[in-house]
């Protein structure tokens, strides 16, 4: 698996007439890649078995990672960076700003990977004088990558349905998502989302007629298009809501989430994947 190339902030590494490299090489010629692996484990021990018990787990470090691009020159004539070239690249790479960074690989592999960062290290390599490199650091906000949203959209009847969700996730466990509910049936009844693999309710009421309803799980936030120049809309949806956001979930054995909605809609759930494949 080569990185071949990247984008950074909607621009290609090889619009810079760039390429990635490996310019300095450690001893081994080895590397370790630190992708959602690093966890720490807090416990409290129990003094009369001498065991201890889980109390909960976090990642220990943001993803990073470190590699060097040169300029792309098959005669061999031109391998340093003119002024203006190096200008370009520190100006692009050295933003002070989480932008979105997708590597590409050969053979097309991982080709929705992507990762949220910034570059923190954007460093000129220097021999004779001229700048034949850079050497770079990529720190992500979070300890792994993620993947393109996946999008599923179900219309439902009078009565509503049954539907079926497929995490892609590589992380075990809940990942919250965002559902959109528009032409929904009856306002008289509660709108009720079951998610009847983990047994849990998202119920929506006191919603006005004919408009969209947004919940979106990861920002924690309920919504309606209706127009609400006072607020009292939004109040009410609010007051209405019982703050149980959206979840799917997966463990080892599956990754099937079994759904149900009560009413007449079209509802669409959206959720973004975590990715621990890929490194440079």
């Amino acid at each position: 698996m080569y990185c071949t190339d990247f984008i950074f902030d909607d621009n290609y590494l090889s619009e810079y007439n760039a390429v990635i490299c490996n310019i300095t090489i450690d001893s081994t010629g080895f590397q370790i890649e630190d992708i959602g692996s690093v966890i720490t484990f807090n416990t409290v021990n129990n003094l009369a078995t001498g065991k201890s018990r889980l109390v909960s787990a976090q990642y220990d470090n943001m993803y990073t990672t470190n590699f060097q691009i040169a300029k792309l020159d098959c005669t061999g004539q031109e391998v340093f960076f003119d002024s203006e070239q190096i200008v370009q690249i520190r100006r692009w790479l050295g933003q002070k700003e989480f932008k979105k960074f997708r590597p590409f690989y050969e053979n097309a592999e991982y080709p929705e990977l992507y990762y949220i960062g910034s570059f923190t290290s954007v460093q000129p390599i220097v021999i004779n004088g001229g700048v034949i490199g850079f050497d770079l650091t990529f720190n992500a906000n979070a300890p792994y990558g993620f993947l393109e949203p996946f999008t599923h959209t179900f219309s439902f009847s009078e009565g509503g349905g049954d539907f079926e969700i497929w995490n892609h996730s590589d992380e075990l466990g809940y990942l919250y998502c965002k559902i959109t509910l528009e032409d929904i049936g009856s306002i008289e009844e509660p709108i009720i989302i079951t998610n009847k693999t983990i047994n849990k309710k998202t119920v929506v009421t006191n919603y006005a007629d004919n408009n969209t309803i947004i919940i979106d799980g990861e920002n924690k936030i309920i919504m309606q298009t209706t127009e609400d120049l006072d607020g009292s809309y939004t109040k009410k949806l609010m007051n209405g809501f019982n703050y149980v956001f959206p979840q799917i979930y997966n463990d080892l054995e599956s990754r099937v989430n079994k759904f149900n909605i009560n009413t007449a809609c079209t509802i669409t759930l959206e959720y973004t994947p975590i990715s621990k494949n890929g490194a440079i």
